[in-house]
């Protein structure tokens, strides 16, 4: 009863929380990646900001230019990382759901051997109850055969005593010869 018992009683519930656990773990670290993608942002504004500056010649165009490419790359890295956030959401209900459907067939696998074991219980006990009636059927049986034949030596004993004949006589009606 032990292995069901951890099996059976223990397991689906340690699933059923695993999967919560999971789901909230990564639920957690996509929201890091939202905070990521928040401060990338805040980054990219004030790269750009930085843009915007008055004058002009080679090296501020250059200047611009540079910082227009990783304006484009922190767009980018920001939309990789809030499709990462969705995507570690996403995984985390399926890995509980996923879960959830185990613990629940893994009870239901429970259910199904705790009533055959039952039935398999209530077979054999019945099995035993008629070997055991039997049994005490085959020694009254026994104990009958003894008495009949102790009575029907006593009886020859006795020879031509009245009793005896009466004694013969109780054994041929009850058939014993």
């Amino acid at each position: 009863m032990d292995m069901m018992d951890t099996l059976g009683l223990v397991a689906p519930g340690a699933l059923t929380g695993a999967g919560a656990a999971a789901q909230e773990r990564l639920r957690a670290l996509a929201e890091q990646a939202r905070t990521c993608s928040r401060q990338i942002h805040g980054a990219g504004e004030q790269a750009a900001g930085a843009t915007r500056i008055e004058w002009e010649s080679e090296a501020a165009q250059l200047f611009r230019t540079g910082m227009s490419r990783h304006g484009s790359q922190v767009v980018l890295a920001r939309d990789q990382l809030e499709q990462a956030a969705v995507e570690l959401e996403l995984a985390g209900e399926q890995i509980r759901a996923h879960l959830e459907g185990l613990a629940t067939a893994m009870a239901a696998a429970r259910d199904r051997l705790g009533q055959a074991l039952h039935r398999e219980t209530q077979r054999l006990l019945d099995g035993v109850q008629d070997l055991a009636g039997d049994t005490v059927e085959a020694g009254r049986r026994a104990l009958e055969s003894v008495e009949v034949c102790g009575a029907r030596a006593a009886a020859e004993a006795l020879g031509g005593d009245p009793l005896a004949a009466g004694v013969r006589s109780a054994l041929a009606q009850a058939g014993v010869r």
